[in-house]
């Protein structure tokens, strides 16, 4: 009996063994006229590089936890894929003419068939225009649910047709249909005030009724970006009917107050509550560092139970140390428009308010009026305002300056200064102390109005 166990045992080994592990899954493929030596393939902030041999071949072996959705790309062109753990994947395509070309073999061929498909019909039947926002709710909804019922009927047609698609993946699409067709109600209020310019929007009674049979605990949704985004919207609301605070509290410590309190009160999953607080604090750290909201950074450390998530944020946390205030400030040696190397140590015994911009940003060009007048008012108090452009393009730059000629200091970084000051949207504004030291690593915009102007005549010396 021994005997036979073992026998029997050596042959599952060898006839598993050409899988490798359940969770590890290989995709392979070959591309013909790739323009560079690698593709990408990524999910959300994940992205690996698969180098292409010279024979256009090209492989990895990912280990994954869970299924999901993943997206191929090439020369700007884009493929969404669908992976699970234990399963492989055959790709190959003509980057020359990759929509017409792309095949997949393996066993999550029919699985991506299919999202070919589906993304087929998002990108030509499945859009809402702004036309449909701005009619009327009733016709509204009924193009939507027109629209979810139709992608309900593309999945049950290929089923029939091909049958053996993953179960796990049947479902995930099918809820996110559902979801989907939940988001586009959520979201066409804000989208009506918009385009038709108006305050108040009367929708049907049971507009949001399907909000009351979404239970915001499943950890499940988090899996699914359609679920996900709509139980991203309920929480938001909560939030917002529950604080009040308006939309200029973003980044303030009285907004994460209130998302913690929120969040503490209504979400009892330990999953879906680490996922909120990690992503509430995440935006804002990433934008403007822990400053002013310490205490929710440290309860959110000592408390979640995600290990991968803890540790992500506790890296941005050290990231931003440099920049804490009282800290001496990144220096810089940049050149002006005429080639003259501007110092930070140049401006030594005054406030330096920064700003990061480039002149192919909208948002950055809408603060420069503002900045004017902030260098009229404040030419002969103990304060420079300096522009930094991050500008790719040092010629654009120059030309807009030569151009518009403003009155306040322009220098150029060609040296990746931003990454010292962490700068990761523009455009971003830093105020430093008349010792070179860092005062506010994010200091309101010039479009605040008082905001930042009370905040410069509060300043001791200025």
């Amino acid at each position: 009996m021994k005997k036979l166990f073992f026998f029997l045992s050596l042959i599952a080994l060898v006839s598993c063994s050409d899988k490798g592990p359940v969770n590890q899954s290989t995709i392979t493929g070959t591309v013909l006229n790739n323009p560079t030596d690698y593709i990408l393939l990524s999910q959300m902030r994940s992205i690996d590089t698969l180098m292409v041999n010279e024979d256009g071949t090209f492989s990895i072996v990912k280990t994954l936890d869970k299924p999901g959705s993943y997206y191929l790309q090439t020369n700007k062109k884009f493929a969404a894929l669908y992976l699970e753990p234990g399963k492989n994947l055959e790709i190959t395509f003509d980057a020359n003419d990759f929509d017409a070309t792309l095949a997949f073999a393996g066993d999550l061929a029919l699985e991506n068939r299919y999202a070919r498909e589906i993304g087929t019909y998002n990108n030509e039947s499945g859009r809402i225009s702004r036309d449909l926002y701005l009619g009327e709710p009733e016709a509204y909804r009924t193009v939507v649910t027109e629209q979810r019922q139709a992608k309900d009927k593309l999945l049950n047609d290929f089923m029939s047709a091909n049958p053996g698609m993953s179960k796990s993946y049947i479902n995930n699409e099918g809820m996110g249909y559902e979801f989907g067709y939940y988001s586009a109600l959520l979201n066409y209020e804000e989208a009506h005030k918009y385009y038709a310019k108006v305050e108040e929007v009367i929708l049907p009674e049971d507009w949001y009724s399907f909000m009351t049979n979404i239970d915001i605990n499943n950890a499940a949704y988090l899996d699914n970006p359609a679920c996900l985004n709509v139980v991203s919207s309920i929480i938001s609301k909560g939030i917002d009917e529950a604080s009040d605070l308006g939309d200029d509290a973003w980044g303030t410590a009285e907004l994460t107050a209130a998302q913690f309190e929120w969040v503490n009160a209504n979400i009892t999953d330990p999953a879906v509550s680490d996922y909120f607080l990690n992503s509430f604090l995440t935006e804002i750290v990433d934008y403007q560092g822990p400053s002013g909201i310490e205490q929710y950074v440290n309860s959110y450390i000592e408390t979640s139970t995600n290990e991968e998530n803890k540790k992500a944020f506790q890296e941005k946390i050290v990231e931003w140390a440099p920049l804490t205030p009282g800290n001496d400030a990144p220096t810089f040696t940049l050149p002006d428009i005429n080639g003259n190397e501007v110092s930070l140590a140049d401006f030594a015994g005054k406030y330096v308010y920064i700003d990061f911009w480039a002149t192919w940003c909208g948002p950055c060009k809408i603060e420069i009026p503002v900045l004017a007048e902030l260098a009229v008012e404040y030419k002969d108090k103990n304060l420079v305002i300096v522009s930094i452009s991050v500008d790719k393009d040092k010629q654009a730059w120059i030309d807009m300056i030569t151009n518009d000629k403003p009155e306040w200091l322009q220098i150029h970084d060609g040296v990746n200064m931003n990454d010292d000051y962490l700068v990761k949207y523009i455009p971003t504004f830093v105020l430093l102390d008349r010792e070179g030291k860092i005062l506010n690593p994010r200091a309101p915009r010039p479009s605040s109005g008082e905001k930042l102007t009370s905040l410069f005549n509060s300043l001791e010396g200025i």
